[in-house]
């Protein structure tokens, strides 16, 4: 190879990595609650167990994380939780919860994970609150999203530490169901709002 092709070679390279530094400074600085371009978490030692049956609470420490971010001059804070499996530690499920600095409400944000059959949405159960469907808003590559309002009975049950539920079906019609723990809520709330 020749010194011009050579120096054309580095050239392009450099070009490269200029560009991908650019739309990785890009997803940096986008505003998205569930993305995955955050920094890196350091990983618990242990995780829930994601179960298919149910099966009574169990005492786990609190998995959640404050994350907050200046946006417009304003503080925007929110909790997060996920769940993993327990072999691979896979993420299969995160939970978010923050409160709208437009309407001062609370909200939630939950990612499934890929291969739940779309048709059929997902359901949310706080405590003995009685379920509701929600809407999954868009996938992507690390899952699925959906967004609601937390009522105050809702808030009320995740304050009291209350379980919550999620029912899902998989690619063939069958029930998946994710616990997630939710002690410490109260603390992390009192953070976020």
């Amino acid at each position: 190879m020749g010194l011009w092709a050579k120096i054309g070679a580095v050239a392009a390279m450099g070009a490269v990595v200029a560009v991908a530094g650019i739309g990785i400074f890009a997803m940096l600085t986008e505003r998205q609650i569930l993305s995955e371009a955050r920094p890196v978490e350091p990983r618990p030692q242990t995780a829930p167990v994601v179960q298919s049956a149910p099966s009574p609470p169990r005492s786990t420490p609190p998995r959640w994380k404050v994350r907050c971010a200046s946006v417009q001059g304003q503080l925007d804070c929110y909790a997060r939780q996920s769940i993993y499996r327990e072999k691979t530690r896979q993420r299969l499920l995160t939970l978010v919860v923050r409160v709208s600095h437009d309407t001062e409400q609370p909200e939630l944000y939950i990612r499934l994970p890929l291969g739940i059959y779309l048709p059929a949405g997902a359901l949310l159960q706080i405590g003995k609150v009685p379920p509701k469907a929600l809407i999954l808003e868009r996938c992507d590559l690390n899952g699925c999203v959906a967004k609601d309002a937390l009522s105050p009975s809702e808030l009320a049950a995740l304050l009291e530490e209350r379980r919550v539920k999620i029912l899902a079906q998989n690619q063939k019609k069958e029930p998946l169901t994710y616990y997630l723990p939710v002690a410490g809520f109260a603390e992390v709330f009192a953070k976020i709002k």
